[in-house]
């Protein structure tokens, strides 16, 4: 008879612990109530991972409008500024665990009369450029981008360029993102890019490039739908009016153009980045070789990227708190 109640009792304080400390309520899964399936909704979000993050990605620039180069930067992204007047309504954006978002105070945006910062909508209500856009990786390798001085040469920014996110926009060849001073990097280099071709579709044109143009750029080919390095020394596809994750890998004679995590033929590019600017979407603030183009995002390296890690940049372009699936 005790034995019968000893066994009643522990079997009973089983269901209790049971029902308190359930395997679906300790760790937000099961198999049957609220969270049953392995339920995605009591699941932890995702935790950002930047470009930059990709294990053998060591970036030594990184720019973007609305993204960071890593989840652990916490730091400006960019300047904007209304296109009118350059002046008179600015925003400045900030990374914070792979969050973009605007700085909220009413005095800090020194780069506008008046200091104060508004949100992006307000600075972007008619049409908005930049000011200042950071480079994310420090300014060791590569400045700030901060020219060209003239305001109409500006890339402008659309705010809904990819998935809901803001990436510059050129309409005119003569529009670029430029920097203030010269940069030394020899062979090996990486340059990635998230953009499109939406114009001048059989007409060359520099996408990124250093201010000779001559030496390492990345661009668009005088064929349609055909992405190219160097003077064409290198090409693959990528159809035009589509995004694309992009890029080049420098290095001699096994220089490759990269579309979508693929090379085409290899090539040969003979000569480093010596001693010359940054320019994005243009050659020299207007010189007539830039490119009609959507550019999200450009990072660069110091090392020639193999295939597995140039495929892991156009995935994790697509991630959805990246860029997002839909190209």
């Amino acid at each position: 008879m005790r034995s019968s109640k000893l066994l009643t009792f522990l079997i009973a304080l089983g269901a209790i612990v049971f029902a308190v400390v359930s395997p679906a309520s300790a760790f937000g899964y099961g198999f049957q109530g609220g969270c049953g399936g392995y339920n995605s909704a009591c699941m932890a979000s995702p935790s950002y991972v930047g470009p930059c993050d990709i294990s053998g990605v060591t970036c030594v620039a990184y720019f973007a409008v609305q993204s960071c180069a890593q989840s652990a930067y916490s730091g400006n992204v960019i300047d904007v500024v209304d296109s009118a007047t350059g002046n008179t309504t600015g925003t400045r954006l900030q990374c914070s665990g792979g969050t973009v978002s605007a700085l909220v105070s009413g005095s800090a945006c020194t780069f506008v009369t008046g200091n104060a910062c508004s949100p992006l909508a307000t600075t972007c209500a008619s049409a908005c450029t930049f000011s200042t856009v950071y480079n994310q990786m420090g300014t060791g390798t590569f400045s700030n981008l901060t020219k060209p001085a003239t305001l109409a040469n500006r890339s402008p920014i659309s705010l809904a360029a990819l998935n809901s996110k803001a990436c510059f926009s050129t309409t005119a060849t003569t529009q670029g993102i430029q920097s203030t001073s010269n940069s030394t990097l020899a062979q090996p280099v990486s340059i990635m890019a998230v953009a499109q071709r939406s114009g001048n579709f059989t007409t060359t044109s520099r996408l990124v490039a250093d201010a000779t143009g001559g030496n390492i750029n990345l661009g668009w080919s005088t064929s349609a739908n055909t992405i190219r390095l160097t003077a064409g020394v290198a090409t693959q596809t990528a159809t035009d009016s589509v995004f694309h994750s992009i890029g080049g890998i420098y290095n001699g004679a096994s220089s490759v153009a990269v579309a979508d995590g693929t090379a085409g033929s290899p090539g040969n590019t003979t000569t480093s980045w010596n001693n010359t600017d940054l320019e994005l979407q243009n050659d020299n603030g207007g010189a007539g070789t830039g490119s009609i183009s959507i550019l999200c995002e450009v990072l660069i390296t110091g090392s020639a990227l193999n295939s597995t890690q140039y495929g892991a940049l156009s995935t994790n372009a697509r991630l959805a708190n990246r860029w997002g699936s839909s190209f």
